[in-house]
């Protein structure tokens, strides 16, 4: 009986270890995806005036470090996910008093995001290296504009959400 019962755990390991089961994380299963879209939600919703916005920012958008991400493990897709939350949430805790946003939906942004954060990284080993990817860093000398910068801001990180997205339903277990 003893034997069955180690010959069925040694089946059910070498199963999950075939299958490419490394990740365990139930925030990716069961949280993320409504949070995902609570924030874009927010992020649309914020704006209390619609601007027309009439400068240029050259903003090219880090595609290739969302395909390097979507390629990588689970664990440093994770780990990306975390540090762009990262990146947005401080961007949005700088002075955007030119933005005229509503400030209790960039709050309620902000919190949403942060528990985003926070969930994700609890998912993260303490041995993984998180890679220093950097997508926001050429936005956040857009803000110094004023108004119009801010709302190209708010447009591109709505892209990259969009993007945290997709990278992050990569890990989430088809059953």
């Amino acid at each position: 009986m003893m034997m069955k019962k180690l010959f069925a755990c040694v089946i059910l390991c070498a199963l999950c270890v075939s299958s490419g089961f490394t990740l365990r994380c139930p925030w990716i299963d069961q949280k993320f995806k409504q949070y995902s879209e609570e924030t874009v939600k927010l992020l649309d919703n914020m704006v209390k005036n619609s601007t027309n916005t009439s400068i240029e920012l050259d903003l090219a958008f880090p595609h290739h470090m969302y395909e390097r991400a979507s390629k990588a493990p689970a664990e440093e897709k994770l780990g990306f996910l975390v540090q762009v939350l990262n990146e947005v949430f401080a961007l949005f805790e700088e002075d955007h008093t030119d933005a005229h946003w509503d400030e209790k939906k960039v709050n309620d942004f902000l919190n949403v995001l942060s528990r985003q954060a926070a969930e994700l990284n609890a998912c993260v080993s303490i041995s993984t290296e998180i890679n220093n990817h950097q997508p926001h860093r050429e936005t956040h000398s857009a803000t110094k504009a004023g108004s119009e910068a801010w709302e190209i801001t708010r447009k591109e990180v709505k892209v990259h959400l969009l993007n945290v997205d997709l990278v992050a339903s990569a890990l989430v277990p088809i059953i």
